[in-house]
């Protein structure tokens, strides 16, 4: 991708003025006055530009050209997003790309996917986006650049450290208050970072501590200890076999087969704990 050359708001106007003093000036002292002059409407202009026209411009931009010109200004930053925990998680990626899909012609829809691929590979000026955002887009848009961002970090129903500072900072350089931002985590469903980790952390110990009870209960099935070896797990499962087989019970066919089924259950959960066949 080509990239813009970023002084070139600055290059452009001086050579103007240059090429302006070069034109109306007729001795040093003018060349100077004129110098000074058109430095000063350029700054007055700037000023203005960005304090009073851009979002104007900006607004009018997105009446003509529609989302493609919202969606243009949006496409490094959702990049952003999507890699800011130092990986691009293939789902939040598809994610996005079926939200093109759905939004926009396919023609349309495969550039901005070109396009985000792009900036996902590429290292960009994150400020430098924020601020053509910032200065080219009313703030409706720009609050629906945080809704979107804000859907991107919570689809894995997770919102880590790492994203939950990246909404805020583009928040904040965007001109939009963190109050915003706070009412819009609360239209989406998730966890925060150190909630999901310290959930798994009980749910696997729990889950371990309920595969220990089992093997106990496995044990106690067979009578057996749980330091028998595992030839002694066999015989024992053996014996209890061929004393509970249904077939050889058969006058309490019912109650031998339920007892069956549990030593089998029984011995074929140490035998995958154990790892033998």
């Amino acid at each position: 991708m080509i990239q813009r050359n970023p002084y070139l708001r600055y290059i452009i106007p001086i050579a103007i003025i240059i090429s302006l003093v070069y034109l109306l000036s007729t001795n040093f002292g003018q060349a100077i006055a004129l110098v000074i002059f058109f430095t000063m409407v350029y700054i007055i202009l700037y000023f203005l530009y960005y304090n009073m026209w851009a979002k104007h411009i900006g607004a009018i931009m997105v009446f003509l050209f529609g989302r493609s010109y919202f969606m243009q200004k949006m496409i490094p930053l959702l990049a952003a997003m999507l890699k800011v925990d130092d990986h691009v998680s293939s789902t939040e990626l598809s994610q996005v790309k079926r939200f093109f899909q759905k939004q926009f012609k396919p023609e349309k829809a495969s550039s901005f996917s070109t396009a985000l691929d792009e900036f996902i590979k590429n290292d960009l000026s994150l400020k430098k986006h924020i601020a053509s955002i910032k200065y080219s887009l009313p703030d409706a848009e720009k609050k629906q650049l945080i809704h979107t961002l804000v859907w991107i970090a919570t689809i894995d129903r997770v919102l880590t450290k790492k994203e939950e500072l990246l909404l805020k900072y583009i928040t904040v350089q965007l001109g939009i208050r963190l109050r915003v931002y706070h009412q819009t985590l609360r239209l989406f469903e998730f966890q925060n970072e150190k909630d999901y980790y310290e959930q798994s952390r009980r749910t696997q110990s729990a889950a371990a501590s309920s595969n220990i009870s089992l093997l106990k209960k496995a044990y106690k099935v067979l009578d057996i200890d749980a330091s028998a070896t595992d030839k002694e797990i066999k015989k024992a499962y053996r014996n209890l076999a061929k004393k509970y087989h249904p077939d050889r019970v058969f006058h309490q066919k019912e109650m031998a087969k339920t007892k069956f089924q549990t030593i089998t259950a029984a011995y074929d959960l140490i035998k995958n704990e154990r790892g033998f066949v």
